[in-house]
Formats: structure tokens, sequence, C-alpha cells
């Protein structure tokens, strides 16, 4: 069963939704900028993985010798 709304509303909502996807990219925006930031959670996580292909690195070299 479908539903159908009346037109005033579905005008209402089309803008409401439209005033909501601009502020909504902008508080996404400031979260990714904060996250890739210095001490940031997307910067600890590349750093963190970072450290572990290093320690595979330092390990490979340590089998070799």
């Amino acid at each position: 069963m479908q539903t159908y709304l009346p037109y005033h509303k579905l005008k209402k909502k089309q803008v409401m939704e439209s005033e909501e996807m601009p502020r909504d990219a902008a508080r996404w925006k400031a979260k990714a900028e904060q996250a890739a930031r210095l001490g940031g959670s997307s910067y600890k996580n590349l750093q963190s993985m970072v450290e572990v292909i290093r320690s595979f690195a330092s390990d490979s070299k340590k089998a070799e010798a």
C-alpha cells in the first residue's frame, strides 16, 4: 500500500531536506578535517598502520641476517 503526501506537505518536506543537506555536509566536513589533523583519529590510525608495516620490515631484515 502506498502512502501519498498532500502537495503542501511534500513541498515543505523537500524544502526542509534541501536546508538540511548543506548543514549536514558542513558538519561531516568538519568531522573529517578534525579526524585527519595531527592527533585526530584518522591520523592516529594511519600512524599505527605505518608502525605495523615498519615492524614487518624490521622483522624481515632480522630474519635475513
